[in-house]
């Protein structure tokens, strides 16, 4: 029985291919720490600035003695254990509605950053999967957090100044792994650049764009085949 093996042009072509194959995978399968974070800021006016989609994860309405409410569907609860560096103040810190109303009840109690730094942690996560955080910024008392700074993944955005009424920041952002931290503040210690945060709330935003494995392995497998296919119809 005859064997047939393939000539030297052909060995060299089903390498060529293997290689691009090999490195179009390796390109696929890099680290989530290349997809951007999106920061959003804007200002609080309805309900509906609370925004309802994706699967809620947590929220929470922060704040000495702070309620839990719902608003627009999205149900917060009042805990305050995943942040650090924070301390919770009472009173009243927003009165631009109703007092007794959905947003008010969220945005008038606030934990407050004392002193260098401080941060939140989002912990349960999947990796490679897309979330949206909402922080809710309410503080017409005093100069702390008018110019604070949070940083997500290595990524800054400066809080634009919101002592005029209340704001929200969304952050669209895929997760690495099981926990995000989230940083307030620049460091300096300084009444106007200590964060305050009035809630926040976590949900999915929908399914990462990054293949698993299984998919690059696949893509690899076809990759290869089309290219032996295009080489045998050219003979």
């Amino acid at each position: 029985m005859s064997q047939t093996f393939p000539s030297f042009s052909a060995w060299r072509f089903l390498r060529r291919v293997s290689m691009r194959a090999m490195f179009l995978s390796l390109a696929l399968s890099a680290p989530f720490a290349s997809a951007s974070v999106i920061y959003t800021q804007g200002h609080v006016t309805t309900v509906t600035d609370v925004l309802n989609s994706g699967t809620l994860v947590v929220a929470n309405n922060l704040g000495s003695g702070a309620p839990s409410t719902t608003v627009n569907g999205v149900a917060f609860g009042n805990s305050a254990a995943n942040l650090g560096g924070m301390a919770n103040g009472g009173g009243d810190f927003s009165t631009q509605f109703t007092s007794g109303g959905p947003l008010d009840l969220l945005l008038s109690g606030l934990a407050f950053q004392y002193g260098g730094t401080s941060s939140l942690s989002l912990t349960g996560l999947s990796a490679g999967t897309d979330y949206m955080l909402q922080l809710f910024l309410a503080n017409q008392v005093n100069a702390t957090g008018k110019t604070s700074r949070v940083t997500v993944q290595g990524q800054i955005y400066n809080l634009l100044n919101f002592g005029n009424g209340a704001d929200y920041l969304r952050i669209s952002f895929t997760a690495l792994s099981g926990t995000e931290v989230i940083n307030f503040g620049n460091g300096s210690g300084s009444e106007p650049d200590r964060m305050v945060l009035n809630a926040y709330a976590l949900s999915t935003a929908g399914s990462s764009s990054v293949p698993e494995p299984g998919s690059l392995a696949l893509l690899g497998i076809g990759l290869l085949g089309l290219g032996l296919g295009k080489r045998r119809s050219s003979r």
